[in-house]
């Protein structure tokens, strides 16, 4: 009876976590509003970097701050809370601070923003195995992405209704303050845990640790030097949202509030990945997801280059629908990238290996968005879309090494 409570309380934390991210997400919504304040190129390209770079920071922090936290509601609520808080800074930089100047501290509190996702990747998955059967965790996981999706795409067509947006005079940034909103109210979720007598399981390494014995693991099993490089080379489809964000913000009239709309795009594509890629897991395995992220994100390049060439289409709807490929195409990756590392790892090594994954690609994905936020900061040309074409066709052709069955090696 008790984990049936948390579960729900679980989701509906989970949902209204996520929506709020979503709506202020910093590798879309907050390059988007960067680029349309005028910010300096090169600040803007150093924002989702900051960002990764803060979230390796709050995963070598993470268990310090299981230590701080006292119970599983003030762990997640704490963080919560942090986010929320973070954002609404964000959002008063972005309002109160000259536009030459907003940039600067909206990097910082990227990076501070980042360190507090980053504690969060340390203390949800503890939080859902102390409080979650594996069944209960699995169906969680899934429904809030679902859920967090549809709340989105609500919110942000309500306040884009024409007569609403006149009577309220709407901007974009409205939008994150709406995020700050969803935030605060899944903190106050946590009230509602039941935890008498729950501890959180476990207790991650030192960063240093890791990375030794990662290192260690790494030389004596090749899957694991073929996984990272895939993981790698498939950083030109995890970001390939951001970059379009980014492009979008340079194509598009500043001041026009296309970023609702963009929203609205990008949600209706987490919505289509999930029972897409549900069904292509079950029938093609780990392979299957790789190769069907990469062939999206390669048609979401030719599409633009064309679109664009040949102007068939209205700037937002051309850069809407890129975003809701690119929506649809990342949601394959991490799945398939759990299920890879499930089936070789053993239980016992699988803490260390996804962690050591995760810096080693954290300091990847620091490089390969700063490289796509600078060329997409040289919108509308075309040669960014054909830079992205490029690296997305070498992930259709790497996909071919991901194994095709869920087997041990």
């Amino acid at each position: 009876m008790q984990a049936g409570w948390n579960f729900r309380v679980l989701l509906a934390y989970g949902t209204l976590l996520l929506a709020g991210i979503q709506l202020s997400n910093v590798e879309t919504v907050i390059p988007y509003i960067a680029e349309q304040l005028g910010s300096p190129g090169l600040v803007v390209a150093l924002i989702v970097p900051g960002f990764t770079a803060g979230t390796l920071l709050g995963t070598a922090l993470g268990p310090k701050v299981l230590h701080i936290a006292r119970s599983v509601a003030g762990l997640l609520g704490g963080i919560a809370l942090a986010e929320a808080a973070l954002t609404a800074l964000i959002a008063v930089d972005v309002t109160l601070v000259p536009s030459r100047f907003v940039a600067y501290p909206l990097l910082l509190l990227c990076v501070l923003l980042g360190i507090a996702a980053g504690s969060l990747q340390v203390g949800w998955p503890l939080a859902m195995t102390a409080l979650l059967s594996a069944r209960q965790r699995s169906s969680l996981l899934l429904r809030q992405n679902g859920f967090s999706a549809a709340l989105a795409i609500v919110i942000t067509g309500f306040f884009a209704i024409h007569f609403l947006r006149d009577l309220l005079a709407w901007q974009d940034i409205y939008l994150l303050w709406v995020g700050v909103a969803a935030i605060v109210l899944c903190a106050v979720c946590c009230l509602a845990l039941r935890t008498p007598g729950v501890e959180l399981a476990g207790q991650r390494e030192p960063m240093l640790d890791t990375l030794r014995n990662g290192h260690s693991y790494l030389r004596a099993n090749p899957w694991l030097r073929r996984f990272l490089t895939i993981q790698l080379i498939f950083m030109s489809v995890i970001f390939s949202a951001t970059f379009y964000a980014i492009y979008a913000g340079e194509s598009l009239s500043a001041g026009d509030g296309y970023l609702d709309d963009l929203v609205v795009f990008y949600g209706v594509g987490l919505l289509t990945g999930i029972p897409l890629w549900t069904v292509v897991n079950r029938r093609l395995g780990a392979r299957g997801m790789y190769a069907g992220g990469a062939a999206i994100s390669v048609v979401a390049a030719i599409f633009c280059i064309v679109s664009l060439h040949w102007q068939l289409l209205p700037v937002l709807w051309i850069m809407g629908f890129a975003l809701l490929l690119s929506a649809v195409a990342v949601q394959a990756i991490r799945p398939a990238a759990y299920d890879w590392v499930f089936s070789h790892a053993s239980a016992e090594e699988m803490v260390m290996v996804i962690s050591y994954s995760q810096i080693v690609s954290g300091l990847g994905a620091i490089f390969v968005s700063f490289v796509f936020s600078v060329a997409a900061g040289f919108g509308p040309h075309i040669w960014p879309l054909g830079l992205v074409l490029a690296l997305t066709g070498i992930a259709c052709l790497a996909a071919t090494r991901v194994p095709r069955t869920t087997a041990k090696a």
